[in-house]
């Protein structure tokens, strides 16, 4: 289904589109109107529409302003623009916005039919690409936790590591600092003179909950997490530098005790 909205201070306009738009396509568009800019930029926050057909000559906000409106929040919505006038008037001021055609009044039917088909196989083609790039990026977050559990240990062992490796796990994890910290989470049932009981048993309930764990430590802290290993698991936070200034220091560690006490709970 690809969603139309119409937009054109002419009723009748609006009647003939409408007319042959649903002739020719039938139940392949779902249609929205209106009759100014204002309008139009409302009704696309809450239709989102595909395709607009857009007047350029309307009482208050005009169709340039509309559709540099519009474009600016939904950078993948076609543009048709609908004119009484000659279109080199409004090519300049519309180029930006990424225009795909000028129809030029009283709208012919095959020229209009043409410039639709048109405009469906870009959207079709768009949505397609979305949806391949949504599946590649479920597939790297699927594949994020062994990459960033292999840079993890791989830098704490020095095992099967060397520049290149180095320089490819940099470029997988996005990581542009140059320097790091690490740090050690450790769970237990109870903590007793500097100790902290049933190790094994706690690590084995933590496994259960691990990507509640592993979420709430990357949205507190923007590092890399290795497996959990017994009942620890190590984390690298890359950073600018290489020694932080007294009142970073302070922060970091405000931080991580409010970490600490959302994982207890």
């Amino acid at each position: 289904m690809i969603r139309i909205l119409i937009c054109d201070d002419e009723g009748i306009v609006q009647e003939s589109l409408k007319f042959i738009i649903q002739q020719r396509f039938k139940g392949e568009c779902e249609l929205a109107f209106a009759k100014n800019g204002r309008t139009a930029m409302e009704l696309a926050d809450v239709f989102r529409p595909d395709v607009v057909l857009m007047d350029i000559q309307m009482p208050g906000i005009n169709g340039i302003e509309a559709m540099r409106g519009i474009r600016a929040k939904y950078e993948n919505i076609v543009f048709i623009v609908l004119t009484a006038y000659d279109k080199i008037e409004y090519t300049q001021g519309s180029i930006d916005i990424g225009v795909l055609a000028y129809l030029t009044k009283p709208i012919k039917r095959n020229e209009l039919t043409e410039t639709l088909q048109k405009a469906m196989r870009i959207v079709e083609r768009q949505k397609e690409k979305a949806s391949y790039d949504l599946g590649i990026q479920e597939k790297l977050e699927s594949v994020a936790p062994m990459i960033e559990n292999g840079f993890v240990y791989s830098m704490l062992l020095e095992e099967g590591i060397n520049e290149d490796t180095f320089f490819r796990y940099k470029e997988l994890l996005e990581i542009e600092e140059k320097y790091g910290y690490a740090m050690v989470i450790e769970c237990g049932d109870d903590f007793n003179k500097g100790k902290l009981s049933n190790a094994v048993g706690s690590g084995i309930k933590l496994q259960k909950h691990f990507m509640l764990f592993r979420e709430i430590v990357k949205e507190r802290i923007s590092g890399m997490m290795g497996a959990l290993m017994s009942n620890r698991v190590i984390v690298l936070i890359p950073c600018h530098q290489e020694d932080d200034v007294y009142e970073e220091r302070v922060k970091i560690i405000d931080n991580v005790r409010s970490m600490l006490r959302e994982l207890e709970k």
